[in-house]
């Protein structure tokens, strides 16, 4: 098996201070059969935390105009999934695109932030800055 490009379109690559520059893909569905339907696999992608609110508070969640702006912003993470599945849109029964909104209501983010780019209270990330953790041999990367 060839391994999945670096970039799935050279239009999609930018500077590392880019919005949306880099597209980040797990199936953690191949670790764990559990974790989705009997022949069937979960798959999710995202960009690398480069989404700004500004450009999503204006939008009623419920709007036409909401779902619009998700949907393309979702077309060049179809394009990084199709360089791995290149059948992945027929094949997929299910698909949820989410935003930093979705991130402020469901996940109780500031801001819709993913990460620790989040904390807002002094001492969020104690422990955390070096990449260390808790929990004895457990280091937090990326």
């Amino acid at each position: 098996d060839a391994a999945p490009p670096e970039r799935a379109d050279d239009d999609d690559a930018a500077a590392l201070d880019a919005e949306r520059n880099m597209y980040i893909i797990s199936i953690p569905s191949l670790f764990d059969p559990g974790l989705a339907p009997p022949g069937k696999h979960l798959a999710h992608c995202y960009a690398a935390a480069t989404e700004p609110y500004e450009s999503w508070a204006r939008f009623d969640r419920q709007s036409a105009e909401y779902k619009a702006a998700k949907e393309e912003a979702a077309e060049p993470l179809w394009r990084a999934l199709e360089a791995v599945v290149p059948d992945i849109r027929e094949r997929s029964d299910m698909v949820t695109i989410g935003t930093p909104l979705t991130h402020e209501r469901y996940n109780r983010r500031h801001k819709g932030t993913y990460g620790p780019a989040g904390a807002t209270r002094e001492g969020d990330l104690a422990g955390f800055g070096n990449g260390a953790t808790p929990v004895d041999g457990l280091w937090q990367v990326g």
